[in-house]
């Protein structure tokens, strides 16, 4: 199978994975990439068709040798095919398991890029060994996790096994899982004194994206974990409290307690405008898209941890769903920060509580 896409052509062979669906995934990572802007060696593990370390390269002036990295034979041969297509010379390709390349190989890349199918917390402790063997100096760790229904508390208790952590199954879901996300690779990172700061946090389809800027340093790997924290949600008034501990307090009813979750910033503001910025220059086939998403994350970023959907508070309180952007002028207003988020098209951050959020729907 012939594939194109953003100027590159994809020969597929059967039975080598090919998601045409992530290609805008694909399109916001190498923008970082390049709004990153340092010289880098790229690891492309899971490589498959080769699709995103070659993308990587192809648009990034930035971006030195590739390394492709398989487990399946078949994808390392139909990846060396399509690099050699598409012009690459500067690249390795190797059949192993991602776990053992990382624990044997003595190359030094600075960005990792870790996307498999489902799950990426088998391969989150030998990404951090790796990147930390590899001494001082800024590298980066870029994480795909597919499997939002254990992030996002559809299957609870592989959340707990897979992530240490208790999910929230409601409509916090998807930003508490990237949260979760972000909490469980620190505290991998943290075994091997790696501070890991979120750059760029995304959630979209049915995939969360994170990539982190990682560095040697025991003080602010320690600093980072003070971050985590737990969120006690009241079911049936939609309260919300973050607490540092999970059993700060006594439990009512209808309370439950998730985390622990990441509670800084998602996103670097400096980054998000530099990729706001290339994308403009770029020809994607979703540029109008990434566009706003990528408006709306830098938004966000200032904003408190966990979001209001609105249409879920109109439900419970028996009000008319109200538009969005009307309740966040009456927020502003008020004196309160607030913005939409990429987490949810009916939903606000703000600074203001619920008793306001609440007060600004029923004007």
């Amino acid at each position: 199978m012939k594939v194109k896409e953003n100027g590159i052509t994809l020969s597929v062979q059967k039975g080598v994975f090919f998601n045409p669906n992530m290609e805008i995934c694909r399109d916001i990572c190498s923008l970082a990439i390049g709004a990153i802007g340092k010289k880098m060696d790229v690891c492309d593990a899971f490589c498959a068709s080769g699709v995103r370390g070659i993308r990587y390269k192809k648009e990034n002036k930035n971006v030195g040798k590739t390394h492709f990295v398989d487990f399946s034979e078949r994808a390392v041969e139909c990846a060396k095919k399509n690099a050699k297509a598409n012009g690459m010379n500067e690249c390795s390709f190797a059949k192993e398991e991602v776990s053992r390349f990382l624990l044997c190989t003595d190359s030094d890349f600075q960005f990792l890029e870790i996307d498999p199918f489902g799950s990426p917390a088998p391969y989150i402790f030998d990404a951090c060994r790796h990147l930390s063997r590899m001494g001082k100096g800024e590298r980066y760790l870029s994480i795909t996790a597919t499997d939002t229904a254990v992030l996002c508390g559809a299957e609870h208790s592989a959340c707990v096994k897979d992530y240490m952590a208790v999910p929230l199954h409601n409509e916090l879901c998807h930003e508490a899982g990237v949260r979760i996300l972000i909490a469980y690779v620190q505290k991998m990172g943290a075994q091997f004194n790696l501070h890991l700061e979120p750059l760029f946090s995304l959630s979209a389809l049915h995939f969360f994206k994170i990539i982190f800027r990682a560095e040697q340093d025991a003080g602010k790997s320690f600093e980072e974990l003070q971050e985590l924290g737990y969120l006690l949600y009241e079911q049936k008034t939609l309260e919300r409290r973050i607490m540092g501990k999970p059993f700060a307090c006594e439990r009512k009813e209808h309370e439950i307690v998730g985390g622990p979750f990441y509670l800084g910033r998602l996103h670097s503001e400096k980054l998000l405008l530099k990729m706001i910025k290339k994308n403009g220059k770029r020809k994607y086939a979703q540029k109008e898209r990434i566009a706003k998403l990528l408006l709306l994350m830098k938004n966000e970023n200032s904003l408190p941890p966990f979001h209001y959907d609105l249409h879920r508070i109109a439900d419970r309180y028996s009000l008319n769903p109200p538009k969005t952007d009307a309740v966040i002028e009456m927020l502003k207003k008020k004196g309160f920060s607030a913005s939409r988020t990429h987490f949810c098209p009916t939903a606000v951050k703000t600074t203001a509580g619920l008793e306001d959020v609440l007060k600004g729907m029923r004007v």
